[in-house]
């Protein structure tokens, strides 16, 4: 299910990143072309502060997990799910996978998440892995030069079931 990306992703990823959900709730470059998709394979799989995850499904890439180091402790989770492949838990578990992975080095404390209001689909998956709901931020996040309210959650070691959330 999980596994590193290579270069002939890229245009898997640039099918995936055509998708208006993904456009509207992430900072992925629009209008999004192969060389962006590239170049997001390239820079993603050298840069010591992300650890990326390629998700597939029977060998066929259908989203991707990453794990962006913030500072000491603590670290941001991102994930993109191919609107084929939503609403079947194959997200939440990955989520599961990697924030286990993730806590059991021993290095991180703390795993984040963020998602502009109204990215439900992106709130239930966090909700369901056990994040705790920590609120509402006001122009918490900026994308193609627009500021974002972002909803905020953290996973620091037990999933929190009872944890209210606005979804």
């Amino acid at each position: 299910m999980l596994d590193r990306f290579m270069p002939q992703d890229a245009e898997a990823v640039f099918a995936m990143c055509q998708d208006p959900e993904i456009q509207r709730y992430t900072s992925v470059p629009v209008p999004y072309g192969l060389e962006d998709a590239r170049g997001y394979i390239a820079e993603h799989t050298t840069d010591a502060d992300i650890d990326l995850w390629a998700i597939r499904r029977e060998g066929v890439l259908v989203g991707s997990i990453e794990l962006r180091g913030v500072q000491p402790g603590i670290t941001d989770l991102g994930y993109l799910l191919h609107s084929d492949h939503r609403g079947r838990g194959l997200m939440t578990e990955a989520v599961r996978t990697v924030v286990e992975h993730g806590l059991s080095s021993g290095a991180l404390d703390v795993i984040r998440w963020r998602a502009i209001v109204g990215n439900t689909a992106s709130a239930v998956v966090a909700r369901r892995a056990g994040f705790a709901f920590l609120g509402v931020v006001t122009d918490g996040l900026e994308i193609r030069g627009v500021r974002h309210d972002v909803w905020t959650a953290e996973f620091r070691g037990t999933p929190k079931e009872n944890t209210p959330w606005p979804i």
